[in-house]
């Protein structure tokens, strides 16, 4: 049987039955903005003290729905960190990574076309490296690599 997509009305109303804050059977976070206007998608793919990486999508709902087709609570479900990773390399997410070691501040980690772009807001940092990363072993190794440079940003921003 072929199922319609939800409408936002719909979705809205299956978020009043679900907690803001939902975790399905992936281990996939998903949490509807208090206003409702915002659908936040998150995993932690790598968390070693000092240093964690968190894999984040946003959405308003009805690209949600799209995106992730979404017909019912089952289409939630189905939702997995390939999923998450498919809309990164598409550019429609982000790779936080929180660096406690540096006073708790993050790097961002996005894409733009065939690049990854690289930025801390905190620090006044930008850089850019060729290629689409989509594992955390390249996110570790380029902050373990540009550590100086980032700590003399993080310097510069105090």
């Amino acid at each position: 049987m072929n199922q319609e997509l939800l409408t936002t009305t719909q979705l809205q109303a299956l978020g009043q039955i679900l907690p803001n804050s939902y975790t399905n059977c992936g281990r996939i976070q998903i949490d509807i903005s208090s206003c409702r206007d915002t659908i936040l998608m998150h995993h932690q793919i790598w968390s070693g003290s000092p240093t964690s990486f968190t894999l984040w999508t946003t959405h308003a709902p009805e690209d949600f729905i799209k995106e992730m087709n979404i017909r019912g609570t089952a289409d939630l479900e189905a939702i997995t960190l390939e999923t998450l990773w498919a809309q990164y390399r598409k550019g429609k997410g982000e790779v936080w990574a929180d660096l406690d070691y540096l006073g708790g501040v993050s790097m961002v980690f996005s894409t733009d076309g065939n690049r990854t772009l690289i930025r801390g807001d905190e620090m006044a940092y930008a850089d850019e490296q060729c290629g689409v990363w989509d594992q955390a072993y390249f996110f570790k190794a380029y902050v373990r690599e540009y550590m100086p440079k980032i700590y003399t940003a993080v310097e510069a921003g105090v």
